[in-house]
């Protein structure tokens, strides 16, 4: 029975360790859910006045509601590709916004269907002269071999590499973090403002009671096999 024991113990070894991660994604997801909650519904300040306020845990600004004044640099949007929730399928426009400072914020000004993904086909919403912006804090997306490369032909980005727009578009410095813009209408309708999702899927309790579940079960028939064939007497 060295074998069957051998095989036992790591399978309980896996479905704990899988237990585990969900209960700590599990705390995750209640930080995420908190912040979007909190932060959302605060009063808007610059966004200078709040990167400045942080410890360097970026995390603590995510959807911080923020205000960006500057000029937009509609030459160089980019095109993130999106899945809306009701289904729709499009880009969101992610828009430098040049400060007077010359430092630049990466916008995202909201989302377009794929029939207005050209400029051509939005030209009343290319706002000119110095805006004021109110929108939310998103944080940039932490690239790995598994991320999806852009496709710089077609200016079709698939994830939220700060860094990578940044270098695409030869841009120096950048603030590290975007800022969705709110609902406020754009003329012309396009881009379509406030889409930033701020209501998350939460399993990872349920998650983390079927891999512990399953733990108990693999252990419990393990000490039924072997009384079962006498191995450990009475018990």
């Amino acid at each position: 029975m060295l074998w069957p024991t051998l095989f036992g113990l790591l399978a309980l070894s896996i479905l704990i360790s899988l237990g585990t991660w969900q209960v700590q994604r599990l705390g995750q997801k209640l930080d995420l859910i908190e912040a979007a909650e909190v932060n959302s519904m605060a009063v808007p300040v610059p966004l200078d006045q709040i990167l400045k306020q942080q410890d360097g845990d970026l995390t603590t600004l995510r959807y911080r509601r923020v205000i960006v004044r500057g000029t937009f640099d509609h030459s160089r949007e980019l095109h993130l590709f999106s899945v809306l929730d009701q289904g729709r399928i499009g880009y969101q426009i992610i828009t430098p916004l040049i400060r007077s400072n010359g430092s630049t914020v990466m916008v995202d000004r909201g989302f377009v269907p794929t029939a207005n993904k050209e400029i051509s086909t939005r030209a009343e919403g290319q706002i000119s002269g110095v805006v004021e912006i109110t929108g939310l804090i998103h944080l940039a997306t932490i690239p790995n071999r598994f991320s999806a490369k852009p496709d710089l032909k077609s200016n079709e980005w698939f994830e939220r590499d700060l860094g990578a727009m940044a270098t695409a578009l030869g841009i120096n410095p950048v603030a590290p973090v975007f800022v969705d813009a709110d609902e406020t209408p754009n003329t012309g309708g396009w881009p379509e403002g406030g889409q930033t999702r701020l209501e998350f899927r939460n399993a990872h309790l349920g998650y983390a009671i079927t891999w512990y579940g399953l733990a108990l079960a693999l252990i419990g028939v393990y000490v039924a096999f072997h009384k079962a064939n006498g191995r450990f007497g009475r018990i």
